[in-house]
């Protein structure tokens, strides 16, 4: 298991219910689906509905940086997190 340190800003930090940051317990090697999946259990749907369109994609308007890096879209599903990425 590893800890996940994630950032919140704008629609999205309302939406984690005014969280800025916090931490979130995955298995390392997961991928950033795994870590969004976590944080729905956590947050709830409605934060699922801001960051993913309704095929369950990461839209354009998402951004999602691992180590300083944004993610690209097409490769939301196949992102691997282990540790030391932030």
């Amino acid at each position: 298991m590893i800890k996940v340190t994630v950032k919140f800003y704008s629609i999205f930090c309302v939406a984690a219910g005014f969280c800025r940051e916090d931490e979130i317990e995955m298995e390392s090697g997961g991928d950033l689906k795994i870590l969004v999946d976590l944080m729905v259990l956590k947050y709830g749907e409605n934060f699922r509905w801001k960051l993913l369109d309704g095929s369950g994609n990461l839209p354009i308007t998402a951004w999602i940086l691992v180590n300083g890096e944004r993610v690209d879209a097409s490769c939301f599903d196949t992102e691997k997190i282990s540790a030391g990425n932030c």
